[in-house]
């Protein structure tokens, strides 16, 4: 019997065409170069993943603390538990002035989580998704990973509400029976506010 011993054996990873159809995260290979500059010893100010440079709030980090003192480490609902829900709700209202409801809150980990989410729940082969210009760079690669299509909207000027939102008649030129969805955010921070509307 042949024996496997010194071989070579080279093994052939086949991605799904999901993965093969999306890009590098252009985001990672910010944080990336940012890192290697650093490790040079070059004062660098990153602006890649847009996290805050101090440190997690001590209030938090003894919450964590407690918790885990608590044992409360076992599964929870995958929309996030009760009170952490409701406190959303509390603070999206004291905020934003809004009225949801813990049913109406998924606790997610992040940004990307909850767009990723909510875009592989909505859309799918033949769709479309208009996402308008300056863009959050994982916008597009999420729409492609869900079989759907994006559609770049470029950036337009109005004086009416924000003078970075797309003007109205940009926004009907995109309308199109394939354009299920439409993608919006707030340009002041990425996951400060989005939504997404269906085309009727």
């Amino acid at each position: 019997m042949e024996t496997a011993v010194g071989k070579k054996m080279e093994q052939v990873i086949h991605f799904a065409d999901r993965v093969n159809r999306i890009n590098v995260s252009q985001t990672m290979v910010v944080l990336q170069a940012a890192e290697r500059l650093k490790a040079q010893g070059i004062d660098v100010a990153d602006f890649g993943p847009g996290e805050p440079d101090f440190p997690t709030p001590e209030h938090i980090k003894q919450a964590a603390i407690q918790a885990l003192a608590e044992n409360r480490t076992k599964y929870t609902a995958t929309p996030g538990i009760a009170p952490l829900r409701q406190a959303v709700c509390d603070w999206h209202a004291a905020q934003l002035g809004s009225s949801y409801k813990p049913a109406e809150a998924i606790v997610t980990a992040g940004a990307k989580h909850a767009i990723f989410n909510a875009i592989a729940a909505l859309c799918g082969s033949g769709d479309e998704v208009v996402i308008p210009g300056p863009y959050w760079v994982s916008y597009p690669d999420i729409v492609k990973c869900s079989d759907a299509t994006p559609v770049i909207l470029p950036e337009r000027r109005r004086r009416l509400h924000s003078p970075r939102s797309p003007t109205r008649k940009s926004h009907h030129a995109a309308d199109a029976p394939r354009n299920r969805r439409f993608a919006q955010q707030s340009h002041r921070r990425r996951d400060s506010a989005g939504r997404v509307r269906e085309n009727p």
